[in-house]
């Protein structure tokens, strides 16, 4: 077996150029991938087929090699893929080209000279996608598909930190389903999850692609609506009251109705950790909780005035 066909044995793609970044190897993987023979791409420059390459960090990343002799490794975290494959079936969960990770190595000349640079392609999409499918589960809650609260902390501060550096607007609201004890306790507990799911469905599409919808425990859910004043938080937390009250839920033969308390808070300058955000919203809940099927703001239990950073719209 000669030396060109073990490298098309290879379970990986294989591709090398010389100073010039023509290419002066393209094993079978590589044409499978592409589509393309290596009569057509040999002693060819590489930029002429994929200009994308054409870019400081790869001719870069090039050129350390040629010149030091150093390897160099392209991580798919950074750099997702260096070949804009297509997948076979389409975009799958976001990813529409085959995510790589690629190590270039020197290749040396009988004298020692470093000619040439050959590049090893790795096809790491199944990696990717099963850590994708595995982090969405861990931070999804088990029975409504809604972010759970460990995933809601942690999102929170990220937003509540990023909004307040950039003196940016930002809003939350906390809502209960009343008397829930009291449809668990007549029509059984199923009836209830099913209840959860349907009002997580609901509510989702309600909410624009940025917002993060979460079960905060039991029957409560937050819901964080980046860049949102306090006025529109409470406007779409009234509609999604209004939406919440107006809907019929089934369960077997039974027909049930379900409402909801809302209590809005908004990013102020006086709060200086997440959880003053939760806490206003919580103490506006509690308020919305007496009145029953209501949305109260934190505005409505203090005299604070609304801040500066209210001023930026939903966008």
């Amino acid at each position: 077996m000669k030396a060109t066909d073990i490298l098309d044995t290879l379970p990986i793609g294989l591709v090398v150029l010389d100073r010039s970044y023509r290419v002066q190897s393209w094993n079978h993987w590589m044409t499978i991938h592409s589509g393309m023979n290596p009569d057509a791409i040999l002693n060819h420059s590489i930029f002429n087929f994929y200009p994308g390459l054409n870019k400081p960090s790869f001719i870069r990343a090039c050129k350390t090699v040629l010149t030091f002799g150093n390897v160099v490794y392209l991580s798919q975290k950074l750099h997702r893929y260096l070949f804009p494959f297509r997948l076979p079936g389409g975009s799958v969960d976001g990813c529409e080209y085959m995510q790589q990770s690629c190590t270039m190595s020197p290749v040396h000349s009988e004298d020692g000279t470093i000619t040439q640079v050959a590049i090893a392609v790795h096809d790491v999409t199944d990696t990717v996608l099963m850590e994708r499918r595995l982090r969405r589960v861990n931070n999804l809650d088990d029975l409504t598909g809604a972010f759970n609260r460990r995933y809601l902390d942690q999102r929170l501060r990220e937003e509540f930190d990023r909004h307040r550096r950039y003196n940016r607007t930002l809003s939350i609201c906390i809502f209960d389903l009343d008397h829930f004890k009291e449809t668990n306790d007549s029509i059984g507990h199923l009836a209830g999850d099913h209840a959860l799911i349907e009002i997580r469905k609901l509510v989702t599409g309600h909410l624009r692609d940025i917002d993060v919808l979460a079960r905060f425990g039991g029957e409560e859910f937050v819901c964080i609506m980046p860049e949102t004043t306090r006025a529109d938080a409470a406007q779409v937390s009234e509609r999604l009251r209004s939406s919440i009250e107006e809907t019929v839920l089934h369960w077997k033969n039974s027909e049930f109705r379900i409402t909801a308390s809302f209590g809005v808070a908004t990013l102020r300058p006086e709060m200086l950790e997440a959880r003053d955000m939760l806490e206003a919203a919580d103490k506006a809940l509690y308020k919305a909780k007496e009145k029953r099927n209501s949305v109260v703001s934190d505005a409505e239990l203090s005299s604070t005035q609304a801040s500066p950073i209210e001023q930026a719209g939903r966008s």
